[in-house]
């Protein structure tokens, strides 16, 4: 944001929280100002939630009174790499399918001759690589053939941060 000291020394800073109700407040980096035009201003806040919308404004106090501005928000980078459903169009993986568990077998009957998987990221900002190749969350694979024996089927899940994964394992 930017503040306007108007040539009085002028205490920066933000208010921030889940509401703008805000609950927080830090100083800026940049406090206290003295000019007489609009002057950026920052600050680094610690101890956020990943993939939290946060409402905030800029607040200016100097021997005029108080002064805020408007309301903004921001969203912080999810961290959640997770799916919330594996489907098959054929057979059923076991364990059943639950978020947490990362590997599963499933079989089929020998005249299979391909599947499609559908995986359903939890967070909408993550992506997902199903045996190398992207695709969209809740969206069906083409048919993935198989051969007799063991064929593994793998998910990539990477969160939004980019670093942050998981991969989910059918065999």
């Amino acid at each position: 944001g930017t503040v306007n000291a108007e040539g009085t020394s002028t205490a920066a800073g933000f208010e921030y929280g889940l509401t703008t109700a805000y609950g927080g407040s830090v100083t800026a980096v940049e406090s206290p100002l003295n000019g007489g035009s609009a002057t950026p201003v920052t600050a680094a806040l610690t101890g956020l939630q990943p993939g939290t919308t946060y409402h905030y404004r800029v607040t200016g106090q100097n021997v005029g009174g108080p002064s805020n501005g408007l309301n903004a928000t921001f969203t912080t980078i999810s961290t959640t790499a997770t799916l919330s459903g594996l489907a098959f169009n054929t057979g059923s993986p076991s364990p059943a399918f639950a978020s947490a568990t990362t590997s599963y077998t499933m079989t089929v009957p020998d005249a299979t001759t391909s599947i499609t998987v559908t995986p359903t990221a939890t967070s909408a900002t993550a992506t997902l690589l199903l045996n190398g190749a992207a695709i969209a969350s809740g969206s069906a694979s083409n048919a993935i053939p198989l051969s007799t024996g063991l064929n593994v089927v793998t998910v990539l899940v990477t969160a939004q941060d980019g670093v942050t994964s998981l991969t989910y394992t059918v065999n």
